[in-house]
């Protein structure tokens, strides 16, 4: 098999001259089958609504929010001046995220 018409390196040769032995692929921390059963365990009762009032209550919590049709915990970093935009660590979003478009909940710590 050739890599193209103006290359003559089989593709056996290609990956064994520059193979990358080093480089490693990396995985996202909790994947997505994981969130979801996470999501499932959780009760109603155990989340609570965040809102521009009550946001800098929960700064270093864990938030659960639906981005793209999957479940996603995050940490609330920082809060913006007016409390609509919560600061986390989440490239997709920009690492920001409106509470006031979107429903974004605290989940409850069990102190047991």
């Amino acid at each position: 098999m050739y890599l193209s018409n103006l290359m003559h390196i089989s593709l056996e040769d290609y990956n064994q001259y520059y193979e990358m032995p080093n480089v490693k692929v990396l995985e996202p921390e909790i994947s997505k089958v994981e969130n979801q059963k996470r999501r499932i365990d959780i009760k109603k009762e155990d989340l609570i609504r965040l809102t521009p009032e009550n946001v800098r209550l929960y700064i270093g919590q864990e938030i659960l929010f639906q981005t793209r049709g999957d479940f996603i915990f995050k940490e609330i970093k920082s809060v913006s001046k007016t409390g609509k935009t919560i600061y986390i660590d989440h490239p997709d979003l920009q690492n920001a995220l409106q509470i006031v478009s979107r429903k974004v909940y605290v989940v409850k710590r069990l102190i047991s």
